[in-house]
């Protein structure tokens, strides 16, 4: 599936997700978004309003390129930010019952 069926196919961020993540926010002075995985922007386009700046990271140059098209046609958007790295790490905690 390319990435303009994906976006158009694949259900939106739930109201509920969008009003939990800007109501964590709200009164955070210039809060930011990094969206990990971004897709097609759907958390950011769900979201942007309560962010002063939004960084997505996306692998697939189609999605990227969706995405990224999305969020100018809703607000001022670059895609010219750079890192030099970006570590995610993921910890399963195994607990043995007693």
């Amino acid at each position: 599936m390319g990435a303009s069926a994906y976006r158009a196919f694949r259900p939106g961020l739930p109201e509920d997700a969008a009003t939990l993540l800007t109501d964590t926010v709200c009164g955070t002075p210039h809060p930011m978004l990094l969206d990990l995985g971004t897709g097609t922007g759907q958390v950011p386009a769900a979201v942007h309003g309560a962010f002063t700046r939004i960084d997505i990271v996306e692998p697939d140059q189609g999605m990227i390129d969706e995405a990224i098209a999305v969020l100018r046609a809703l607000a001022e958007f670059s895609p010219e930010s750079t890192f030099d790295e970006l570590v995610r790490t993921e910890a399963i905690i195994a607990t043995r019952p007693s």
